[in-house]
């Protein structure tokens, strides 16, 4: 299974080509390697389905016109696709935290692989930047058995039950964000405008959830919220701030 896994997270890495434009590298990796439909990708990228489906026609004409070598990019390779690979694991996570489609608010298959992407990816490339996403990530999955209800309605932030929130995954996170910050800033990955911005200010208080609609936690030097305003992604939504499942 973990070998399964690592094989996964090569085939992300090989398929983020930086020779295709970084719209068809996302899309035809979220297509073809993790599974997703055109429908539930097109809804990411906020576009229609037919135009997402001439998105990934048009990069796979580009790997055979070129020709593009399907193959695993060298260590040295990584860095120059790191930001598409994180593109592909949060929107991985984005769809399994609000489903496009089914009947289920959420698919835990999908956040669970977004997460476990995650965490190879941080032991591969330790950036502030894989470890912020694999924070959030973490963060917003510990409260996933409070947001639904046993009858499968969504139940919004202020409304969930916080003594089931999964206290492992928030101090993983939490420890994820000060180790981000002890590595230096969070540099902006411009292509996508993805901005993981824990909003700090100094505190001595231990580990605690606080707050209302804010995901609001404090370390023992630290303390930050993490919200849709907070972390910014442009043009894709974020986990808790789609239309139709906010929380």
């Amino acid at each position: 299974m973990k070998r399964s896994r690592t094989n996964r997270l090569r085939l992300i890495f090989t398929c983020c080509h930086p020779a295709l434009p970084p719209e068809g590298q996302v899309a035809l990796t979220l297509r073809e390697i993790c599974g997703l439909t055109t429908e539930e990708i097109a809804r990411a990228f906020l576009v229609t389905s037919g135009t997402l489906a001439q998105r990934i026609v048009r990069a796979k004409a580009k790997i055979r016109e070129t020709p593009i070598p399907y193959e695993v990019p060298t260590p040295q390779e990584l860095p120059e696709r790191l930001e598409a690979v994180l593109q592909v694991v949060y929107l991985v996570f984005n769809e399994g935290y609000s489903a496009a489609a089914g009947a289920g608010v959420t698919r835990a298959e999908l956040t669970g692989e977004a997460i476990r992407l995650g965490r190879l990816l941080a032991g591969l490339q330790p950036e502030p930047e894989v470890n912020g996403l694999l924070a959030l990530m973490l963060l917003q999955e510990s409260r996933r058995a409070a947001r639904t209800s046993p009858a499968g309605e969504l139940i919004l932030l202020e409304h969930q039950d916080r003594g089931i929130w999964n206290r492992g995954q928030i101090a993983e996170g939490v420890g994820l964000v000060e180790k981000a910050l002890s590595l230096g800033s969070l540099r902006p990955l411009h292509t996508c405008r993805l901005r993981l911005r824990p909003f700090m200010r100094r505190r001595s208080r231990p580990l605690r959830p606080t707050g209302g609609r804010l995901l609001r936690f404090t370390t023992n030097s630290r303390a930050f919220s993490l919200r849709p305003l907070s972390i910014s992604i442009a043009p894709w939504p974020l986990p808790c701030a789609t239309a139709q499942r906010p929380a």
